[in-house]
């Protein structure tokens, strides 16, 4: 997942390269249904679902993760957060601030290439909400708590409920 302060799905669409008018809107269950959808999405085509929460976007991915260049863009007007997870990679969290990737990490084994270092990521953990010791204990809801506090609004029912942007990523 990915959560950006201070931008509209539609920017988000745009940081990815595509146009927002292309998209579809769809609840998120539908966004996952291939059957509620154009016939041409299916489980092997990637999807881009983004919605406004707060003051920014929450986008997921249904396969892959935003790329650094991609975190960049989007973080040029606030802060930008992804938090993913795959069967073929680690666990990653990646943070960027004013266009620049400030800390990457594996959220289950920090030790395992933190960018820049360590101790720069533990501070940075120390800044949100769950601190340092949530992290630690309890990672996802962490990600979750640190996403929502990027966007000053949690996702909730009405939010799962409400239609948002989608569209496959390479059409």
């Amino acid at each position: 997942m990915l959560w950006c302060a201070n931008v509209s799905p539609e920017e988000v669409f745009a940081g990815f390269g595509l146009p927002p008018a292309d998209a579809d809107h769809a609840t998120l269950a539908d966004a996952c249904d291939p059957d509620c959808l154009d016939e041409t999405y299916d489980d092997e085509v990637a999807l881009l679902i983004a919605g406004a929460l707060g003051g920014g976007a929450v986008a997921m991915l249904t396969q892959g993760f935003a790329s650094d260049e991609t975190m960049r863009r989007l973080s040029t007007r606030g802060p930008c957060f992804q938090a993913g997870w795959s069967d073929f990679c680690p666990p990653i969290v990646d943070y960027a601030e004013h266009g620049t990737v400030l800390f990457s990490f594996n959220y289950i084994s920090w030790e395992f290439l933190p960018e820049p270092d360590l101790s720069a990521v533990e501070a940075w953990m120390e800044t949100t909400p769950p601190r340092r010791s949530g992290w630690r204990e309890f990672p996802g809801l962490a990600m979750v708590l640190t996403g929502e506090a990027i966007c000053g609004a949690v996702i909730d029912e009405a939010w799962l409920a409400r239609p948002h942007l989608v569209s496959p990523l390479n059409r």
